[in-house]
């Protein structure tokens, strides 16, 4: 009796210690479940992290690569219209009246300055001339009276008065005779020429400067005045740039900087120039300075008045450098995405705030905020806006 008691006794102690057993561990069972869901949970919610696979990274265009190491250049952009300086373009016209009784050249010809360009002809021309002649003859006259009278004076055969006479008529004289000269060379007659009777009917318009036919502005047989046009002669051997900049940006342009630029009508070629000097006078309207550069045209491909659209080049930046598509802003705030992890053709990309740089050529210089951009970092480089969507749809299903 007192047997069956013990056992009694050891068969409600065993029930108690499993009832007890069976109350503690699922509670521990379950709250390690509950840890773990919680834990899962947050992972896959992540805000910075996105899953992808290969097969959707073809579909969007995302692509991947390291950063590039690269040296950009901050740069102002700017337009503007190639020009010649004021004393390298010319407009040519007659020293006289007359018809237009020869033409030389034509649009786009080269000529060297004092190149005959055209001929002149009008009466007054000979005219002038046999006016010379008389005026020469009368001057070597009044020039033999002057030295006669010089020696009667000398003799007192004659008064100073009438040595005052002579010696007056004598300079009038020669001044008159010295501005003829003086028109012949402005007309470009041959004063030998007209001296040994060999008079002409025509006078010569040359060049003054050397370069290239602009403009024709008359034609054979047209009668001009001296007032009026008649070429356009441009030398762009010298041929610079104007460019417009705006006043925000003048501080940051200055002389000797490089300038890459390209004509409106042919973007696909790069000229480039530097810049000699940068105005003072802020033009009506926008706020703008006027900046000239300088270029080199030897091959004579560029003309004054094309258009051209350039980018002044201030210094540069050398860092990692990402393509502007691997780029997203988001309040305020510039991100990049990174390969976290990468199981088979799964994709796990991670969003990093980054600093940007200077921007150029459709790259952007990048820093990480809070951690470091590595070059053996695979980065997002096309397509980042496609996960940046997927990011807020996860985020947007999560909340729901």
């Amino acid at each position: 009796m007192k047997l069956n008691r013990n056992i009694n006794i050891t068969k409600v102690m065993i029930g108690v210690v499993i009832l007890l057993a069976a109350c503690s561990v699922p509670k521990d069972e379950h709250q390690e479940s509950d840890h773990h869901d919680e834990s899962g949970h947050h992972e896959h919610h992540d805000e910075n992290l996105v899953n992808l696979s290969s097969d959707q990274m073809d579909l969007m265009g995302v692509a991947i690569a390291n950063p590039e190491s690269m040296s950009l250049e901050n740069t102002v952009q700017s337009s503007g219209r190639l020009e010649v300086p004021p004393g390298k373009r010319a407009i040519v016209g007659s020293i006289t009246d007359g018809r237009i009784s020869e033409i030389r050249v034509m649009q786009g010809d080269q000529v060297k300055k004092g190149q005959v360009i055209a001929r002149i002809e009008h009466p007054d021309i000979i005219e002038l001339q046999e006016q010379y002649l008389v005026s020469n003859s009368r001057l070597a006259f009044i020039r033999s009276q002057y030295n006669r009278n010089k020696l009667l004076l000398e003799e007192e055969a004659i008064s100073e008065f009438e040595f005052q006479d002579i010696e007056t008529q004598l300079k009038t004289e020669e001044a008159i005779n010295e501005a003829f000269k003086a028109k012949f060379k402005l007309m470009n007659i041959d004063l030998r020429e007209v001296e040994n009777g060999r008079l002409i009917s025509s006078v010569a318009i040359v060049s003054p400067i050397s370069g290239f036919i602009h403009l024709i502005l008359t034609q054979l047989g047209s009668y001009v005045s001296s007032e009026m046009p008649l070429f356009n002669i441009v030398d762009i051997d010298h041929i610079h740039m104007d460019l417009s900049v705006y006043e925000r940006d003048i501080h940051k342009v200055k002389q000797g900087n490089l300038v890459a630029f390209t004509l409106v009508d042919q973007p696909e070629r790069i000229y480039k120039g530097n810049i000699f000097a940068v105005g003072r006078n802020f033009e009506d309207g926008p706020r703008t300075l006027t900046v000239h550069a300088e270029i080199n045209n030897k091959d004579g491909n560029l003309l004054p008045g094309m258009y051209i659209n350039a980018r002044i080049i201030t210094d540069s930046t050398s860092g990692l450098c990402i393509p502007n598509d691997g780029l997203i802003a988001t309040d305020g705030k510039k991100y990049i995405f990174k390969v976290k992890s990468r199981v088979k053709s799964d994709f796990v990309f991670e969003r990093v705030e980054v600093i940007t740089g200077t921007s150029d050529l459709g790259f952007t210089v990048i820093t990480g905020k809070d951690e470091l951009i590595k070059p053996n970092d695979m980065l997002v480089v096309s397509g980042a806006y496609f996960l940046a969507s997927e990011m807020a749809k996860g985020e947007l299903e999560h909340h729901h």
